[in-house]
Parts: C-alpha cells; sequence; structure tokens
C-alpha cells in the first residue's frame, strides 16, 4: 500500500474512532436539557407572533408555548438574548415540540462542525497539513467549550462555520461566490453584531480592481440590513435588542441590592416532550466554568466593576495599535494573505469578546475553532513554535487541571497573542 495511503486510512480510523465516541457522548448530554437554546425558541416565537421578546415576562396564564423552566430574575431583562435576525433563522423549527427542536439542533452543530472540517481539508495541500487538522478537530471535541455549547444548546458554532463559508467563497474570486460570502457575512453580523469586527482590516488592504467585488459582497449585507431597518416590525425589534442588551450590561454590573428577587419561578414536570425526571438521569460531564472576560477577572481579583466607558476606550486604543502594526507589514504591494487578514480580523472580534462587561461563559471558546482549523490547513514547519503555543492554549481546555487557576482563560490568552504575532510580524508566514 501506498504511504499517502496508510495515512488517509489511519485518518479514517481516527475520525471514526473519535466521533463514534463524541456522538454517544453528546447524546447523553443533549438529554440533560438544553437550556439557553429555549430561549431562543421563545424569542422567536414571541417574535413571529408579533410580541417584542425581549421584556416579556411569562406568566402561567400564558400556557407552554412561551414557557421557560429557567426563570431568573427579571429586574432588568429576560433570558432572551438572541438577536431578531437569529431569531428569523429558528422560524422553520420554532413551532415543534422543544424536545424535538433540541434533537435538530444536536444534529445541526454537527453539520456546522463537520462542514468545517471538511472545508479545512479542502485547504490542504500535504499529509502534514491534514493531520494537524484530525489533531486539531479531535482536541476541540474534549474541550469544555464543546460540552458546555452542547449542554447549553448554544449558537456560537455558527460563527466559525460562517466564516469559513466566507473565507471559502472570496478565495474563488468569482462574482457568484463573493455575492455568497456576503450573504453569510449578513447572517453572520446580523445573529452577532460585534462579529463586524472581523471584518474590519478588509478595507484598508483592498487594491482598486476589489472595488467592484467588494461592491457584490456588500449587496446582500445592505438589502438584509436595510429591512431590518425599514421595516417599521422589525426595527421595533432591534431597538427592543439594543436597550435588552444595555439592561444585561447593567445588571452584570450592578450590585447585589439593585436584584428585586421578587419572581417567583414555576415548574412543570413534563412539558413539550421534556421530563424533569428523565433530565436529571442523564449522563452530563461535569464542567469546570470560567468567565474569561477582562472585567469578570478584574472584578474577581480586585473587587472592581470596570464601567463600560472604560472598557470601549481600552479596546479603540488596543485596535488602533493593532491596525498600525498589521498595515505597515501588509501594505498594498505585499498583496497581504486573506488568510492572515482573516486571522487577524477574528483576533479583533476576539478582543471585543474579552473586553465585554458580559461574562464569557465557556461555550465562547467554540469560536476558536476557525482560527485552529485554518492555520492547521495551513501549517508551516517554520512557525514550530507558534503550533507548539496555540496546540497547548488548545489542550488547557481539554484537561482538567486543578492546580492550576483560570486555565482556559490562559489557554485562551495564549492562543490570541500566538495568532496576533503570526498576523503581525512580517515573516514567515503560513503556507501556501
Amino acid at each position: 500500500m501506498h504511504k499517502s495511503a496508510i495515512h488517509y486510512v489511519l485518518m479514517v480510523i481516527a475520525l471514526i474512532a473519535v466521533f463514534s465516541f463524541c456522538i454517544n457522548r453528546d447524546i447523553e448530554i443533549e438529554k440533560g436539557y438544553t437550556v439557553d437554546l429555549r430561549n431562543r425558541v421563545i424569542g422567536a416565537r414571541l417574535q413571529s407572533d408579533g410580541k417584542p421578546p425581549y421584556f416579556y415576562k411569562w406568566k402561567p396564564q400564558d400556557g407552554l408555548r412561551y414557557y421557560d423552566p429557567v426563570q431568573n430574575d427579571t429586574t432588568f431583562a429576560n433570558n432572551i438574548t438572541a438577536s431578531p435576525f437569529f431569531h428569523h433563522l429558528l422560524y422553520p423549527i420554532a413551532n415543534l415540540p422543544q424536545r424535538k427542536i433540541s434533537r435538530i439542533w444536536l444534529a445541526f452543530q454537527y453539520i456546522m462542525l463537520i462542514s468545517c472540517i471538511a472545508i479545512a481539508f479542502l485547504l490542504t495541500n500535504t499529509i502534514v497539513q491534514r493531520w494537524a487538522c484530525i489533531i486539531t478537530l479531535t482536541s476541540f471535541l474534549f474541550t469544555e467549550g464543546w460540552i458546555s455549547l452542547l449542554e447549553e444548546g448554544q449558537l456560537y458554532l455558527l460563527i466559525p462555520f460562517c466564516c469559513f463559508i466566507i473565507l471559502v467563497c472570496i478565495l474563488q474570486k468569482k462574482s457568484f461566490y463573493i455575492f455568497l460570502a456576503g450573504l453569510f457575512a449578513a447572517i453572520l453580523i446580523l445573529s452577532r453584531p460585534t462579529t463586524c469586527l472581523i471584518f474590519l482590516p478588509l478595507p484598508g488592504l483592498l487594491k482598486k480592481k476589489a472595488i467592484g467585488l467588494l461592491t457584490i459582497f456588500l449587496i446582500p449585507i445592505c438589502i438584509l440590513s436595510a429591512y431590518s431597518i425599514l421595516n417599521t416590525k422589525e426595527r421595533c425589534f432591534w431597538i427592543d435588542y439594543y436597550h435588552a442588551i444595555s439592561s444585561h450590561i447593567k445588571l452584570h454590573q450592578a450590585p447585589a441590592s439593585a436584584i428585586t428577587g421578587k419572581y417567583k419561578p414555576v415548574e412543570y414536570h413534563n412539558w413539550e416532550g421534556w421530563d424533569i425526571d428523565s433530565i436529571r438521569k442523564a449522563k452530563v460531564p461535569v464542567t469546570h466554568y470560567e468567565t474569561s472576560n477582562v472585567p469578570a477577572i478584574v472584578s474577581n481579583i480586585f473587587h472592581i466593576i470596570v464601567p463600560s466607558k472604560i472598557l470601549e476606550i481600552i479596546f479603540a486604543i488596543i485596535i488602533v495599535a493593532l491596525l498600525t502594526f498589521f498595515y505597515k507589514n501588509h501594505s498594498f504591494t505585499q498583496n497581504a494573505d486573506i488568510k492572515i487578514v482573516a486571522i487577524f480580523g477574528f483576533c479583533i472580534y476576539m478582543i471585543a469578546d474579552f473586553l465585554s462587561p458580559i461574562p464569557r461563559a465557556e461555550y465562547y471558546k467554540v469560536q476558536w475553532l476557525f482560527p485552529l482549523l485554518l492555520i492547521s490547513a495551513n501549517y508551516n514547519s517554520q512557525l514550530r513554535s507558534v503550533y507548539l503555543f496555540i496546540l497547548a492554549g488548545l489542550l488547557l481546555d481539554a484537561f482538567y487541571i486543578p492546580f492550576l487557576p483560570m486555565r482556559h482563560t490562559i489557554g485562551e490568552f495564549i492562543m490570541l497573542s500566538a495568532f496576533l504575532w503570526l498576523c503581525i510580524t512580517k515573516e514567515p508566514k503560513l503556507a501556501k
């Protein structure tokens, strides 16, 4: 048998073994009730019924359609935090029983995951690069970020999925694919508005001949954004969404005395296919949660609340400095690698994530799948030290190390630093 064929057989065996174990594990995790998926479904149902979702307060007379068993204090806002556009994406399944929706969402998470690794493989040229993708993916499936994502039924895998679709379409350099890239960029930005920061480095590196392609790219973004602004009902939903996010920021920066605690939760034993007894019997792994944003770390260590305005100023200073270094080393004449631009833009977005006044839960970490697989698919042997740092950061989230405090946070900062070093320095870069 040819040497490369042996490698491919081993890759298939490794993927089958890992996916067999992880899918069985993740099906069991899903049985433990996907908490956050429920508030997204309620948001979609309220919105489709023409009701503002973000400050809705459930009452028993409203019935099970809008019932959420996790009923936190609603002094500021309720649990619904997804954007109005993301609620639209859930419309096709929002009226199904919640138990069925949860299974569909688990399947969709795996479809997005497999799509990411498939695209990463398409970007590879060597056996070593393909093995790098396999190692990255298998390590990723054992991180607490991935487990937490499935446990909560969260949406954050949508971000690396859209980023990969956008990147592979842009690399085609044809009008149809550029339009498709713009469509997925619109889905990305309207689902999580801060992701617009990913595209921040791009305009400064465009050549004149790329202006036409940029126009095509912007068309679907402008159309969907215009609908959100010009449609009266949609605009009201977005205004409420803005006020809800502001309320959540106030909640996380408020003293304990500001929480009234008057909301009395109501618990049903059975609802929409879920059963409390079966939920309690589910074999869900113990997840060691960390809040890894800077304000939460400062608050935990120094007991100081950093005002959101200060965070915005810090972010602006950091981004101006990083963009200055980046543009200095990536001029028009150098024809910057679009993959490096994508990773750098993603780092800017993640810095905004770290400086957010709203705590970052474990499931935020799955967003790193995009740059992790991208650099794996373009492995360069001259960058071994960079890859070792990134792998160390990834493994810190995959293994429980009780004597190391904030290991997940440390791992993320290691990865961020390595990615930024890769993007800002001149040489060497990713393999072509």
